[in-house]
C-alpha cells in the first residue's frame, strides 16, 4: 500500500488548480506520475472516503478532497462519523533544543 503516494496526490490536488480541473474532466489522467495501486486509484475515482480513511489517509487531506467530489461538509462529517473509533491517530511531540520543553 502506498498511502504516501495517495497523500501526495491529495496534497497536490488541493494546491493545483489545473489538477483540479483535470479531476473533473479526466480523473484517470490525474493519477499519472503517482505510484498508486489499483485499489487506491479506484477509491480516489469513486470517492471511497471510508476506504481511504481506514487505509490511513490523513483527514486534513480527505476533507478538501471530498469538496472536490461535491460532497457537502455535513455529508462528509456523517460519513466519517460512522468510522469513529475504527482508527487511532497518534502524534509524537518533537521539540527543538532550547525551546523550553523539558523533554
Amino acid at each position: 500500500m502506498t498511502i504516501a503516494a495517495v497523500e501526495r496526490y491529495l496534497f497536490d490536488l488541493k494546491n493545483d488548480v489545473l489538477l483540479q480541473e483535470q479531476l473533473a474532466s479526466s480523473p484517470d489522467l490525474t493519477f499519472q506520475g503517482y505510484d498508486l495501486t489499483g485499489r487506491e486509484r479506484s477509491a480516489l475515482s469513486t470517492g471511497d472516503l471510508e476506504w481511504l480513511w481506514l487505509a490511513g489517509v490523513h483527514p486534513l487531506l480527505l476533507a478538501p478532497f471530498s469538496r472536490f467530489l461535491g460532497i457537502s461538509a455535513s455529508d462528509y462529517r456523517a460519513r466519517m462519523g460512522k468510522l469513529a473509533g475504527l482508527r487511532t491517530i497518534t502524534s509524537t511531540a518533537v521539540s527543538a533544543p532550547g525551546d523550553g520543553d523539558p523533554r
